[in-house]
């Protein structure tokens, strides 16, 4: 986790070009969550705006809406999910390739055998329309 964290914040700091900072907090923190805080407090990226490509993944939730999980677009052939503002290298969303959606399962028949209601054999007398 920690060696993910610190390649993905290089990787931020080289496009926010402030990649000097990074460098310069070389052996100053014991741990990620306090070199994260530095990156917070002390790093200059105030007024700095990038680009983004957005991905996601389609599922249907347990009361049956569709919804998306979301995350940066994965680098692919030069091309990469942020970037500088109006960096080339920073990808164009294509719903093809940056939306896994969800497989639609099609209806083939409706009746007895896809009912999953059975009366008891035993109905309650308490409850009555009298």
């Amino acid at each position: 986790r920690d060696r993910s964290v610190l390649i993905f914040l290089q990787n931020f700091c080289k496009a926010l070009n402030i990649n000097e900072w990074f460098i310069q907090q070389d052996g100053k923190h014991e741990t990620i969550d306090a070199f994260i805080d530095a990156f917070n407090a002390n790093a200059q990226f105030q007024d700095i705006y990038m680009d983004f490509c957005v991905a996601g993944k389609e599922y249907m939730s347990k009361t049956g809406y569709i919804n998306y999980d979301m995350h940066i677009a994965k680098a692919d052939k030069g091309a990469y999910g942020f970037g500088a503002k109006g960096n080339s290298k920073v990808m164009v969303y294509n719903e093809a390739l940056h939306l896994k959606k969800t497989e639609v399962k099609t209806v083939t028949a409706f009746g007895d055998d896809d009912d999953d209601l059975s009366i008891p054999s035993k109905a309650s007398s308490d409850f009555s329309l009298d």
